[in-house]
């Protein structure tokens, strides 16, 4: 299906003799059988008469576009489709509905919380395995490319001039609502007031925020900075922090000397992510905690390293995170359970992604940190690092048994997704004293590659009553 050369939409004149929606017939089936599934059925609309056909060949971009994008974006792979990407991408010059179109699923892929927590999980594999397993995969390449970059002084200097900074204005310049901000030692005050101009003006628009910061010895004065920041951005779902928090002069402050008269209350904020966060001293951790307490009571995803838990107070962790349902945390240490352990959030999703090995944690206080959110949780994502079954994390099973794992581990009554390393289920009777203690599990995810034959089998041993994937 291509549009006409003389479609009056085409604004460059390169597109007149390209077609613009070449797709393999396989795409197509599934484009064809969405159609067929809507009210109106526009197959049969189309084949109607020869008037229908050339009525809607001026409303493709109109009409048509809406339902196939979705579709053909779901179905086109990464890298093999990247021709099929660059031509999805110049769907954009169409016409301005479909520009429209393009930009909102890009956004979507950049500022949806579950999708960038997706993303974030499927990263920790090795890179071999990322792409063309998961449909986000497909858009973020492309999302995280039209981020808006503020790097320098410069930048957000370039960045002023060019949307004049009108206050009038209603332009949304954030094409994903994602922007990527570097603070760093070379704003001076003037360009730091610019900044905030800027976040002033447009804030509103941003829905996701990356924020890199230098090192404390050259940005000593960080966190201020950020909560005026945060003033400006009340749309904010997600937020990233990198680097090192500092306030000048200030050796033992703590969060009840942040006055929350002066913090906006960011209402719309789902996903915190600090795992590249500095917390090597009391003072970084303590600036760490003010986020948490200002900003985490409607936070639903937490991806943190494990010095933010195991370091923190059992009651302060809870007060501040009353609304926790999904929690990441890179490494795992026996420290890291205990206090998990105590702690009273509503998780529905817990991920570790490896032990420590100097702090290596029992099998015990593993499955005492899991008994705690045995009443809450549906997916628990155990990656456990991606070492060989020589390594002391398989091993762990082995310290145990079946028996003693059976009497040790409390029933999860709302567990539909279990996603392990391939070696430990390697153990027969681990999977066996899972599946008894889950008994609404429906999908068992593997987080390494398994050849097809190993699939099959793997269904085979549970009957085909749960599905098994490839994660």
């Amino acid at each position: 299906m291509a549009l006409s050369k003389n479609h009056s939409s085409y604004e460059n004149p390169d597109y007149q003799s390209q077609p613009r929606f070449f797709l393999p017939p396989e795409i197509w089936v599934q484009i064809f059988h969405k159609l067929e599934s809507f009210p109106d059925d526009f197959l049969s609309v189309i084949n109607t008469s020869q008037q229908w056909r050339e009525l809607l060949q001026s409303k493709r971009t109109t009409v048509l576009l809406p339902l196939i994008l979705p579709t053909s974006l779901e179905a086109i792979d990464v890298p093999a489709d990247a021709q099929l990407w660059n031509i999805v991408l110049s769907w954009r010059g169409l016409a301005p509905s479909a520009k429209i179109w393009v930009d909102q699923i890009l956004s979507v892929e950049a500022t949806l919380p579950t999708k960038y927590y997706q993303r974030v999980s499927e990263r920790s594999e090795p890179i071999g395995n990322w792409h063309g397993r998961s449909n986000f995969l497909r858009l973020t390449n492309f999302a995280d490319g039209r981020q808006t970059r503020l790097s320098s002084p410069q930048d957000v200097q370039n960045f002023a001039s060019h949307f004049a900074l009108d206050l009038e204005a209603k332009a949304n310049p954030f094409v994903t609502k994602h922007v990527v901000l570097n603070l760093t030692p070379d704003f001076s005050n003037e360009e730091e007031r610019s900044l905030l101009n800027v976040m002033k003006q447009y804030g509103n628009n941003i829905f996701a925020l990356t924020l890199n910061i230098m090192p404390r010895r050259l940005l000593p004065n960080s966190l201020p900075v950020l909560l005026e920041l945060f003033r400006y951005v009340p749309n904010l779902k997600i937020l990233r922090i990198n680097g090192f928090l500092g306030i000048q002069g200030v050796q033992d402050i703590f969060p009840y000397q942040i006055r929350r008269a002066d913090v906006t209350n960011l209402k719309n904020l789902e996903l915190l992510d600090l795992e590249v966060i500095d917390l090597t001293s009391t003072e970084r951790f303590n600036l760490a905690s003010i986020i948490l307490e200002l900003y985490g009571s409607h936070i639903r995803t937490l991806i943190c390293r494990r010095e933010l838990i195991e370091h923190g107070d059992v009651p302060f962790l809870n007060a501040s995170l009353p609304n926790l349902r999904c929690l990441r945390v890179g490494t795992v240490s026996s420290t890291l359970l205990e206090t998990l352990s105590q702690l009273q959030w509503p998780l529905e999703e817990l991920q570790f992604v490896r032990f420590t090995w100097l702090l290596y944690p029992t099998i015990t206080s593993l499955l005492r940190a899991i008994n705690n959110f045995s009443r809450t949780l549906n997916h628990l994502h155990l990656r456990v690092g991606w070492y060989n079954a020589d390594q002391p994390q398989a091993r762990v099973l082995e310290r145990i048994g079946e028996d003693n794992m059976e009497m040790a581990m409390e029933t999860l009554p709302k567990l539909t997704t279990l996603s392990l390393r391939p070696f430990i289920i390697e153990r027969d009777w681990f999977l066996n004293v899972m599946l008894a203690k889950c008994p609404k599990l429906k999908e068992l995810r593997l987080t390494r590659a398994l050849n097809e034959v190993n699939i099959i089998h793997m269904k085979e041993a549970l009957q085909n009553k749960i599905s098994v994937k490839d994660a």
